[in-house]
C-alpha cells in the first residue's frame, strides 16, 4: 500500500512540474523533512523583510484608535481675579492756589540761513587741499526731489545722505552737486577730478 502511496505522491510531483508520470517509475526518496521547515522559514523571513522595507519607505506613522483624536493636554484655567471698587471718599475742598503772572515769552531768534553754496574753484585753498577725494561717477536729476542721486567714488547717495568721506550731500543740481563739509556749502560740478 505505502508503494501506491509512493507513486501517486511522485506523480502529482511530476504533474506539477509539468512532466508527464510514467508507469514504470520508481519511487523516489521523499524531500527530508528538514528542508520542507527550511522553505518556509525563508517565505516568512522574506515577508517580514518586505513589510519592514514598506513600512520605513512609506513612513510609518503611528495612528491613535479609532474614534479617538490626538491626546492634547491643555493646562487649568485659573478664573480672574476679583476686584472690588474702592469705596468713594468725600472730596475735601482744595485750596485756592495762587495766581503767577506769566513771565514774558522771550523772542528766540530763528537759527541763522545756512550759507549759500559757491563753487569748489571759489572756496578758499586751505579747505580745498583738506577735503577728501570725490569724484561724480553717475549723476541722475529729477523734477522730483526723492528720484534723484548720484554715485561718487562708486557709492550712490540720497539728498540728505553722508558720504562715506565724511561730507553731507544737500542738493542735486542739473550740473552737479552742493556738499557740506566742515560747515562750509560748496558745489561739486559734473566731471570735477
Amino acid at each position: 500500500m505505502s508503494l501506491i502511496l509512493e507513486a501517486l505522491k511522485k506523480a502529482e510531483r511530476q504533474h506539477k512540474l509539468g512532466e508527464v508520470p510514467s508507469l514504470g517509475a520508481q519511487p523516489s526518496e521523499p524531500s527530508p523533512p528538514g528542508m520542507r521547515g527550511m522553505g518556509w522559514l525563508l517565505l516568512v523571513l522574506f515577508a517580514f523583510l518586505m513589510l519592514g522595507l514598506g513600512l520605513y519607505l512609506g513612513g510609518f506613522r503611528l495612528a491613535p484608535p479609532a474614534g479617538q483624536g490626538p491626546i492634547v493636554s491643555t493646562p487649568p484655567v485659573t478664573p480672574p481675579p476679583v476686584i472690588s471698587e474702592p469705596t468713594p471718599q468725600p472730596l475735601a475742598p482744595a485750596p485756592l492756589a495762587e495766581v503767577v503772572p506769566e513771565a514774558p515769552i522771550e523772542d528766540v531768534p530763528p537759527p541763522p540761513p545756512p550759507k549759500p553754496a559757491r563753487p569748489l574753484s571759489e572756496m578758499p585753498s586751505g579747505f580745498v587741499a583738506n577735503l577728501p577725494s570725490l569724484n561724480i561717477d553717475i549723476h541722475s536729476y529729477d523734477k522730483q526731489p526723492p528720484k534723484r542721486y548720484v554715485m561718487i567714488n562708486m557709492e550712490r547717495y540720497h539728498e540728505g545722505d553722508y558720504l562715506a568721506e565724511g561730507p553731507q550731500l544737500i542738493e542735486v543740481l542739473t550740473d552737479g552737486v552742493v556738499l557740506e563739509h566742515l560747515g562750509e556749502r560748496f558745489i561739486l560740478p559734473i566731471g570735477n577730478q
